[in-house]
């Protein structure tokens, strides 16, 4: 910024007239002068109407499935075989599936939750060691009121091995 008329016997009342060529010095002095003329003072206005009370109800639990608890399921013929298991949960109501998030978890190892979960549903590869396999497990979950019905299905639809004990995860926020 430039001075002009200091120093200067200009018949001009005021000595400060500005030359601002640079346009960045332009914007500052444009967003100077804008909220030197916004800026408020005095007493505080009335509070407004309350908003909404924001999360309201959380669940989280743990399920554990036994090999023992899985059930066989195939379609009319005989086909697309698969282990189910439902799983009661007398919270999941038709209002909490419709609003809530729902997420749905199993545990990588069902005997050390620190070993991390996958989101179902998810296909991964799994060694069971009491079978002595090796396959891809199908994974996923049916939501309903009042519970959940986890699913298993093998990478070869395979209808003589149990799935192992498996631990799933349920959060549901609303």
């Amino acid at each position: 910024m430039k001075l002009l008329a200091e120093n200067l016997e200009l018949p001009i009342k005021n000595k400060y007239i500005f030359v601002i060529k640079n346009e960045d010095e332009k914007l500052i002095l444009l967003f100077v002068a804008i909220f030197s003329f916004i800026a408020c003072e005095g007493p505080m206005g009335p509070e407004g109407p309350a908003g909404e009370s924001g999360l309201s109800y959380w669940f989280v639990d743990d399920f554990t499935v036994s090999r023992n608890q899985w059930s066989l399921v195939t379609d009319a013929d005989g086909l697309n075989a698969h282990y189910a298991c439902d799983v009661r949960i007398d919270e999941l109501t038709w209002e909490i599936y419709d609003d809530a998030l729902i997420k749905l978890y199993v545990f990588l190892d069902p005997a050390d939750t620190d070993a991390g979960m996958i989101e179902l549903p998810d296909i991964y590869p799994f060694q069971d060691i009491d079978a002595g396999s090796t396959y891809d497990i199908y994974c996923g979950a049916i939501l309903y009121e009042g519970g959940v019905k986890f699913t298993v299905r093998y990478s070869d639809f395979a209808d003589n091995v149990l799935p192992p004990t498996m631990k799933f995860h349920v959060v549901f926020v609303y």
